[in-house]
């Protein structure tokens, strides 16, 4: 299963990884249209969760999490520093609200 959100008003993904010490990356690649950047990392309880970023801004657009981990870690770290809003997929309007301009 896969938990897949929209993240606004979010934060680069170099600002999340400098201000949360529990959390560390684990890889990067750019898609190959190169606009967006795949960011890898895992939290302090061992949960894998994948970032989608911008590129070349890196400001944070999706969180990612394939079972068994768990995002809600990562979710609330987003939350709780920069005040994201954070849309699920099963939101009518996820796909309408990942597509606006930031």
């Amino acid at each position: 299963m896969i938990e897949w959100y929209a993240v606004r008003k979010g934060t680069t993904a170099n600002e999340f990884l400098t201000r949360n010490k529990d959390v560390k990356k684990l890889s990067y690649k750019t898609e190959p249209s190169e606009r967006y950047g795949r960011l890898w990392v895992e939290d302090i309880y061992g949960n894998s969760v994948l970032l989608i970023t911008d590129i070349p801004d890196g400001v944070i657009r999706e969180v990612r999490c394939y079972a068994p981990d768990d995002q809600s870690f990562i979710i609330f770290l987003l939350v709780k520093q920069k005040s994201s809003q954070i849309m699920p997929e099963e939101s009518p309007m996820f796909f309408d609200w990942k597509t606006q301009v930031y």
